[in-house]
């Protein structure tokens, strides 16, 4: 009877740990053109969103109740910080506006890129800051009247292979409510 009770411990222990275990899968990505497979576990986030996320490359940093930003690292100092914000009753474009007072403020020239690619079936904007040695990407996503802000730094050297694979994660990203988010 004793050994019938361990069993059945040990039995809801395992699965119970089944449960608790992070979804993940393979994925086929081009980087460079070279055709690579690499693990991706699904990232879901309290500011309501989830993205595949390739734990090799990109880390998430540990969530803190209350704070508003999620923040992930790289190798050689890529950051990505991504939020949600912007104001409900503002329109994408008077968002973009504001990002790009910012860049420019900050890093004194900002071009616009197309982030369609990276964002498909949404409505985006890019932007990129090619200053020196510091990269800068922004991008925003329009979600029911206001945006997702995606902030990446990188050096020129990381830019090799590791900006790629960070924008294959994005490819991923769905929101998931803005009430969730916001």
């Amino acid at each position: 009877m004793k050994k019938l009770a361990i069993l059945l411990a040990f039995a809801l222990v395992l699965s119970a740990a089944s449960f608790a275990m992070a979804e993940t899968r393979t994925e086929t990505i081009q980087i460079g053109g070279v055709s690579e497979q690499v693990q991706t576990e699904r990232f879901e986030s309290a500011r309501g969103y989830t993205m595949w996320i390739d734990k090799a490359n990109l880390t998430p940093a540990a969530q803190v109740e209350g704070d508003d930003v999620d923040l992930f690292t790289g190798a050689d100092g890529l950051a990505l910080e991504i939020y949600f914000g912007g104001g409900r009753d503002a329109t994408l474009e008077q968002i973009g506006n504001d990002a790009m007072d910012m860049l420019l403020e900050n890093y004194g020239q900002v071009e616009e890129v197309d982030a369609s690619a990276l964002f498909p079936g949404y409505t985006s904007l890019g932007f990129s800051v090619p200053s020196g040695d510091q990269r800068v990407e922004y991008y925003l996503v329009e979600v029911e009247g206001s945006a997702f802000h995606f902030n990446m730094t990188y050096t020129a050297e990381t830019a090799e292979g590791l900006v790629e694979r960070v924008h294959n994660m994005l490819k991923s990203f769905e929101p998931l409510t803005v009430e969730a988010a916001g």
